[in-house]
C-alpha cells in the first residue's frame, strides 16, 4: 500500500511569501535567490538609504540657494533706493533706523535680517568703546562690556546667549571651539559670525550699548556677495 507524502504547512507558506516576492520585484540576474532573502534585504536597504542620502544634500542646497537669493532680494532694494534722487519721507525696510552712518558707499543692513554672513571677515568692529578683529573677539569684547555693567558671570549668563565656561577652557572643551577670556575669567564657545552677530546684538540691546561691524566677504564662490562689503550697527534710540 503506497504512502501518501504529507505536506508541510509551513512549506507551503513560505513558497506563498516567495511567490508574491517574485511578483513585485523586478527580475534580475543580480537578486538573490529564495535562499538568501537576508542578503537581499540587505542590498535593498542599502539603496533606500542612498536614495534618502542624495534627497537630503538637494535639501541642504536648496536652502543655502534660497539664503542666497534673500540676500540678493535685500541688497537689490538697497541698490534702487541708492539710485532714486528722491528719498522715501518712510524709513526703507533695508536700513535700521537705530543704524548709525557706515563709510561711504558701504550698504547698511537691517541688523535684524542680515544676509547670509558665511565666509566674511571684519573689517573694523566695536562695542560700547571697545574695539575688535574678528566676529567672535566682537563676542569677547561685548562679554566684557557686560561683566563690568552687570558684575557678576551668574547676571551674565542670565542675559547672554553664548556658551560659557567659567575660568580656563580644558583642552578638550577647547576642541570644542572655547577660547578663554582673560579680563572676566570665562572661556566662550566661538561660533558662526551669524550667530556671532545675533549673539552681539542681544547684548547691545540689553546694555544698551552702541555696536557697528563693517565687514566684506571673501572672494568665495561659497560666499552670498564675493568681494562685496557691508556694514552691521545698532545703537540706543
Amino acid at each position: 500500500m503506497s504512502k501518501t507524502a504529507s505536506v508541510d504547512p509551513v512549506s507551503m507558506r513560505t513558497d506563498e511569501v516567495l511567490e508574491k516576492l517574485r511578483a513585485v520585484q523586478r527580475p534580475s540576474r543580480h537578486a538573490p535567490n529564495e535562499t538568501n532573502l537576508a542578503a537581499w534585504r540587505s542590498e535593498l536597504e542599502k539603496s533606500a538609504f542612498g536614495w534618502e542620502t542624495i534627497g537630503r544634500r538637494f535639501m541642504l542646497k536648496a536652502s543655502e540657494l534660497r539664503d542666497k537669493i534673500k540676500a540678493i532680494d535685500v541688497l537689490v532694494g538697497k541698490a534702487r533706493d541708492t539710485s532714486s534722487n528722491q528719498r522715501s519721507a518712510s524709513t526703507p525696510a533695508l536700513i535700521s533706523t537705530n543704524s548709525v552712518t557706515a563709510f561711504p558707499g558701504m550698504p547698511i543692513l537691517d541688523p535684524d535680517a542680515p544676509p547670509d554672513l558665511r565666509h566674511t571677515r571684519v573689517i573694523a568692529a566695536c562695542f560700547a568703546s571697545q574695539t575688535a578683529t574678528g566676529w567672535n573677539k566682537l563676542v569677547h569684547v561685548a562679554h566684557e562690556e557686560a561683566m563690568s555693567q552687570l558684575g557678576s558671570s551668574g547676571a551674565l549668563r542670565g542675559v547672554t546667549k553664548s556658551n560659557l565656561i567659567a575660568g580656563r577652557a580644558s583642552s578638550e572643551d577647547t576642541k570644542k571651539g572655547y577660547r578663554y577670556v582673560p579680563k572676566i575669567d570665562v572661556s566662550i564657545q566661538n561660533v558662526s559670525a551669524e550667530h556671532a552677530w545675533a549673539n552681539t546684538l542681544r547684548l547691545a540691546r540689553h546694555l544698551n550699548a552702541e555696536v557697528r561691524v563693517d565687514f566684506e566677504w571673501m572672494r568665495k564662490s561659497e560666499a552670498a556677495f564675493p568681494g562685496e562689503q557691508g556694514h552691521l550697527s545698532w545703537k540706543p534710540a
